[in-house]
């Protein structure tokens, strides 16, 4: 008997220690322990791993120094306060640094702020946490309903606040709902004040299911909502599942939300912003109040969860009647064909809802397939899980399946979605009846192919069988489909065709061998699809079915490339199936060795080599089987497919690879392999060529001595730029200067990677290689050599790609090294040009910078007349909150500043030029005691040339000349540098400010232009200004043009083309102010014709405009006109077929009878016209009959008017069934609506029919009607 022996710890009580004081522990001892203890314990390495051995298991210890720089480790691992300790431990050391080097006065003075704008250097630091902004959109991901997430966002936040100006953070928590958040990154203004896409945040807001946060962004935009932003495509919302999932009162409120959108959005429908508004999100709600508070909005269609729900809310949209009638019908459903008995629903067994094991490992190892098979499968209900529904579900069921009979047609594609109506528990005595019912409503081929056993048997017995159908294998349930078949088979029943075998699922491979057992011929006519089916789910054993046993497995030539075969898995495979699919599949077939399989798959990878024919596509094959063996190490693959297999030989490229990739991974008996093989099969002579991946890897470690050992080794790199790019990648900068120091060439490919830099936030790198060309660029000007540069790009060329390439990746690190340190000429103009203070800048008057102060200037202006590109260059300067600029230096074009939003800064500009030019004015009278310009004081003043700010008399720039007055001629050049106002230019933009948006956005566009105003309002006296003010609809600012009094002659305005320019921009308050001003006075040169977009206004506007021009023609009537014979101009002449494209639009019949008798009611035309261009889409056609009705009252005797609205022709023509339009497919684009129509509803049709008889009884000129033959028919007969 063998004896086990079980080894445990002894623990050794505390009161069993003695120390030191023991008798064996003497002073000696005792002195010598307490300094190993002390030499331990300050070690603070050998501290820490100490606490990390007695530490509990688990909990990870970590050197501060070597832990990962990246932000989003401490975020995804949970390491908070190690984060924080990180952040400030480099606080600390920025500032030490800073104050050591006094690099930075308001650092060194105010060490508490965070700011890193207010820190400087803060780039130098390699090792310490990068930023960018893919982490702060990760940070703003946090769910709005953690606080503790909430705290970190405030803490990191207040750290870094520049890096949470991105519009990616704003769209992040706009769509976790995170208001707070929102908020507080809507009032950061560091490094700017941020910009974000308000349509953009609202739609994710919707999507999201976060109403607080919509209904917040849309108040904040005056409920202001395009669906045709750049962010988006003009796509409506699809919330299809998971709705039930969220709370009552969030679906409510994103119900009523959509609702106030489409009410306040005149240009949006239902339809364009919700798909299916009523079903997918109105009747989840489960809200009554909703459904009231949103009716009108679309066509309602009656499904839903709640019975009693939906009776009370077909109330409101069923007449009494109807809706009585439909409720007994479903109640008599009910009580005919469900149990009385209160039974509970039975579940499918666990073993069908799970999948087995081999299953999992199939479906990871091809998941692309299983990801498109996913994507056309339906999601899973709730009813999909069950075998048969309780006696509640079946009322429930039953209640729908007869709300279904009366409100849908037959149409195929209801099948599958509605199969559980065969697990609803009917009475025994009523199942036949049920099984004709259905099979009345969706054929024998429903019954066959969702039913189960016993449906299929009682429909057999009633007589119920179609043989002309088809049999799908639906059931999901491969037992029950397997008895169905046999069922069908033993009673002479044959409806299986090639459907049955495309239609086939993962675990239907039974199906198959039933078919190849009772019908073999179907097999052979299907050998394609079966070896489709094969190759997708990996059912390798039915390749023996294909192949009849008298004939020879050969497939046709016809039909080869047409699949490719892949064959990855050999679980399930053997070499009698293998040659069977090779016979078969030919070339295309592809297979690879599978390791979990081992001896067997090599074998069966043998014979796959020795089987094929050596063609191109099986090299590639080859080549890939190759690579894949090398990279997992399987040294005999690869020593049988180079030594031992001779059909196929790999490139020399080949080669490369698989010995760079034996190399990187360390498999020296690898690489010592495919070694061998490429000296047995190449010149001696020939230098080996390694790879590309082996010097990548060599780059990434920066590897010095290898690289140096490899490009004397083997065949040496003629371009290093790749190799310079992955050092940098990695931080290599030591392996970067080594190579630029012994391979001279190398300096040439420096410029090339300069963007890699900036885009791997290297910014020493950066400074190296800036640093570099700026010293090659030396040597070359004294020494007129070959250019270090190309002949298109130079030093200074290389500074603003830089600079660019900063702004476009959004690395503030690099960006702010660039114009930080003071190492390059380029560097030094732009921190003069953009005010940057610092002990090291010389500004622009060093010797350097004035040789080349011309170039500097076209190199910073076109860089800063880029709006994109001044607006990040800002947040770089932005120091404490307010940006600081040598404004002498910027544009002096007044657009650049309304443009770009740099209000502040215009108005700053102005105060400051003030102050110059009165400074100026003043200095120019203490001159008078000269007599050279005491003379010239009597002349006109030439000084406008240089300022348009003067007002009083100044001396000109000849005069300073001759006089040798360089002082004043100097003031004079500073004077030339003010803003350039113009007129036609500059105030007629600051007056097309539109008076639309929100009242906040209107005042402050009137505040400004009130300032303007008082500072330059002799500018503002251009008839451009009174124009476009007009054309805005801007009624203030027209009052305030008007009134100004700043220059002795007004210069008139033409008042009729300020009312046309009003009337044609729908802006009837100011033209009826106009009109009011000039006494209705108006001369029309040219008839208005609004004929396009009319039906986009609101009816209250069209009205207004309407009776607008009436008005007009009441007080114009005696006004004569040439070329006409009464001497009086029409209505006609104010507004082209005022009638028709004016009063019939506004649909109201008040204003129809406010006009009058001016104008003639052509009614034949516009019937005409509905007749050939059908109605616009969004009209009422109902009201629209009626109010045709009403207008033939006012023109029409009553005996007349009886006859043609009583014509029959809807009641003869027209079906009374209420039937949708049908569609022509959207890849046509028509021009009008109905022509976008296969076939009218039937409530265009009425309408198409009234129209239609209208223009018969009108028309008396018995012509052929030839116009209307163009038109299609549409109408419902």
């Amino acid at each position: 008997m063998m004896q086990i022996v079980k080894n445990s710890a002894q623990i050794i009580p505390f009161k069993n220690i003695k120390g030191c004081d023991d008798s064996k522990c003497n002073q000696t001892n005792k002195e010598q322990h307490d300094r190993v203890i002390k030499s331990v314990l300050c070690n603070l390495v050998l501290f820490r791993r100490i606490i990390s051995v007695s530490s509990k298991k688990g909990v990870k210890t970590y050197k501060l120094n070597q832990l990962p720089e990246k932000i989003g480790w401490y975020l995804r691992g949970g390491y908070i306060n190690l984060l924080k300790e990180r952040i400030e431990r480099e606080e600390k050391e920025l500032h030490q640094f800073n104050n050591n080097n006094n690099n930075n006065n308001t650092s060194s003075s105010s060490s508490t702020s965070s700011s890193s704008f207010i820190i400087k250097k803060d780039y130098l630091f390699d090792d310490h946490l990068k930023w960018n902004y893919k982490t702060t959109k990760d940070i703003c991901s946090f769910d709005g309903q953690d606080k503790q997430h909430l705290e970190l966002f405030k803490y990191l936040f207040g750290k870094k606040p520049e890096w949470f100006n991105h519009s990616g953070c704003f769209k992040m928590a706009a769509s976790k709902g995170n208001l707070e958040m929102f908020k507080i990154l809507a009032g950061n203004t560091i490094p700017i004040k941020p910009s974000y896409d308000m349509n953009e945040c609202i739609n994710l807001a919707i999507k999201g299911m976060h109403p607080d946060m919509a209904l917040y962004l849309l108040e904040k935009n005056d409920y202001k909502f395009d669906m045709t932003s750049p962010f988006q495509s003009a796509e409506p919302f699809i919330l299809k599942g998971g709705l039930f999932k969220h709370s009552q009162s969030d679906l409510i409120k994103l119900a009523r939300l959509i609702v106030d959108i489409v009410k306040k959005n005149d240009e949006i429908t239902m339809e364009d912003i919700f798909v299916h508004y009523f079903f997918n999100l109105l009747m989840p709600t489960r809200d009554m109040e909703s459904i009231k508070c949103a009716r009108g909005y679309e066509v309602y269609a009656f499904e839903d969860r709640h019975i009693g729900f939906i009776k009370l809310s077909m109330r409101h949209y069923v007449e009494p009647k109807e809706h009585q009638l439909l409720v007994d019908t479903a109640n008599k459903f009910i009580e005919k064909f469900v149990v009385t008995e209160e039974l509970d629903c039975i579940e499918k067994p666990k073993s069908q809802k799970i999948n087995n094991k081999d299953d999992q490992e199939e479906e990871e190892e091809e998941e692309e397939e299983e990801e498109e098979e996913e994507e056309e499968e339906e999601e899973e209900t709730y009813f999909d899980s069950l075998v048969q529904l309780s006696t509640k579900q079946s009322r429930w069921t039953m209640f729908m399946f007869s709300m279904f009979l009366e409100t849908h047609t037959y149409k195929d594609d209801y099948w599958e979605d509605l199969q559980n109506i065969f697990k609803v528990r009917v009475k025994e005595e009523t199942k036949e009846e049920f099984i004709k019912l259905v099979c009345k409503t969706f054929k024998w081929e429903f019954i066959m192919n969702h039913g189960t056993l016993e449906y299929v048997k009682v429909a057999h017995s009633l007589g119920l069988v179609d043989p002309d159908e088809s049999f799908k294998p639906k059931h999901k349930d491969i037992n029950h489909t397997l008895t169905i078949m046999q069922y069908l088979h033993d009673n002479g029943i044959n409806p299986f065709k090639k459907r049955a075998i495309i239609d086939c699922g993962k675990n239907d491979d039974k199906v198959i061998l039933f078919l190849h057992q009772h019908y073999p011929q179907l097999i052979l006519d299907t050998k394609d699809n079966i070896l489709e089916y094969i190759k997708k789910y990996g059912h390798y054993h039915l390749a023996s079915v294909i192949v009849a046993p008298e004939e020879t497995p050969q497939r046709k030539s016809g039909r080869v490339n047409r699949h490719h075969y892949v064959i990855k898995d050999s679980s399930c495979l053997n070499a009698t199936t293998l040659g069977v699919l090779i016979k078969l599949a030919g070339s295309t077939l592809e297979y690879y060795y599978d390791d979990r399989v081992g001896q067997k798959s090599f074998q069966l990878l043998q014979q796959y080599y020795n089987d094929i024919d050596s063609t191109t596509s099986k090299n590639l094959n080859y080549i890939q089987q190759l690579e894949i063996s090398t990279r997992n190490n399987q040294i005999h693959i690869v020593d049988y497919l180079l030594f031992q297999q001779t059909k196929f030989k790999p490139t020399t490229s080949t080669l490369a690879n698989i010995l760079a990739e034996s190399y990187n991974r360390q498999y020296k008996a690898l690489y010592q392999l495919i070694k061998r093989y490429y000296r047995e099969n190449h010149e001696k002579r020939k230098r080996l060529s390694l790879g590309g991946k082996a010097w990548e890897s060599i780059a990434s470690r920066g590897d010095i001595q290898t690289f140096d050992r490899f490009m004397t080794k083997y065949t040496p790199l003629e371009d290093l730029t790749t190799v310079i790019k992955h050092a940098t990648t990695h931080n290599q900068l030591v392996f970067i200067q080594h190579l630029v120091n012994k391979y001279s060439h190398l300096k040439k490919n420096i410029t090339r990677c300069i963007n890699n830099t900036i885009l791997n936030d290297r910014p020493i790198i950066l400074k190296y290689f800036l640093d570099l060309a700026h010293q090659e660029e030396e040597k070359e000007s004294k020494k007129k050599s070959q250019r270090f540069f190309p002949q298109d790009y130079n030093v200074d060329q290389s500074i603003e790609r830089a600079l660019e390439r900063c702004l476009v990746d959004g690395n503030l690190s690099c960006l702010k090294m660039i114009l930080d340190l003071d190492y390059f000429d380029s560097t030094t103009r732009i921190k003069g040009y953009f005010g940057m203070k610092s002990n090291s800048i010389k500004g622009c008057d060093d010797i350097k910078c004035k040789s080349n102060k011309e170039h500097h200037d076209r190199v910073i202006k076109s860089v800063l007349c880029n709006l994109v590109l001044f607006r990040k260059i800002i947040s770089v300067s932005r120091k404490r909150g307010v940006n600081t600029y040598k404004i002498d230096q910027l544009p002096n074009n007044l657009g650049w500043y309304l443009r770009g939003g740099h209000i502040n800064l215009l108005k700053e500009r102005i105060e400051r030029e003030e102050r110059e030019l009165h400074q100026f004015n003043i200095e120019q009278q203490q001159e008078k005691q000269q007599i050279e310009i005491n003379n010239l004081n009597n002349k006109r003043s030439k000084f406008r040339k240089y300022s348009p700010f003067a007002k009083e008399k100044c001396i000109s720039r000849d005069t300073c000349i001759k006089t040798k007055r360089e002082d004043l001629l100097q003031k004079m050049n500073q004077l030339q540098h003010h803003l350039n106002w113009s007129d036609d230019v500059a105030t007629k933009d600051i007056c097309s400010f539109y008076c639309g948006g929100g009242d906040e956005q209107q005042q402050q566009h009137l505040e400004l232009f009130k300032y303007l105003f008082e500072k330059k309002s002799f500018w503002f006296q251009h008839p451009s200004c009174f124009k476009m003010a007009a054309s805005k609809g801007n009624l203030d600012m027209f009052k305030i043009l008007v009134g100004n009094t700043s220059v002795p002659i007004k210069i008139p305005y033409d008042i009729d083309e300020c009312i046309t320019v009003a009337i044609q921009g729908m802006h009837l308050d100011m033209a009826s102010y106009l009109l009011d001003k000039n006494h209705y006075k108006f001369k029309v040169t040219k008839p208005f014709s609004l004929e396009d977009g009319l039906y986009k206004h609101s009816q209250s506007n069209l009205i207004k405009l309407a009776r607008l021009f009436v008005d007009i023609f009441n007080n114009n009537k005696k006004i004569h006109k040439k070329n006409k014979k009464d001497g009086v101009i029409s209505i006609e002449d104010y507004f082209k077929s005022f009638f028709t494209d004016l009063l019939l639009p506004t649909r109201d019949i008040d204003t129809i009878k406010y006009a009058g008798n001016l104008c003639k009611f052509q009614l034949e035309g516009v019937y005409l016209n509905f007749l050939r261009f059908g109605a616009p889409k969004d009209t009422d056609l109902d009201d629209h009959i009626e109010f045709f009705k009403q207008v033939l009252k006012l023109d029409v005797d009553p005996k007349k008017y009886k006859q043609l609205v009583d014509m029959e022709l809807i009641k003869i023509y027209v079906i009374e069934e209420e039937i949708d339009f049908v569609e022509i497919p959207k890849n046509l684009e028509m021009d009008n609506h109905f022509d976008s129509l296969v076939q009218l509803s039937t409530k265009q049709s009425r309408w198409y029919m009234f129209m239609f008889s209208m223009y018969l009884n009108q028309d008396k000129t018995g012509q052929r009607r030839s116009r209307l033959l163009g038109w299609k028919s549409t109408i419902d007969y």
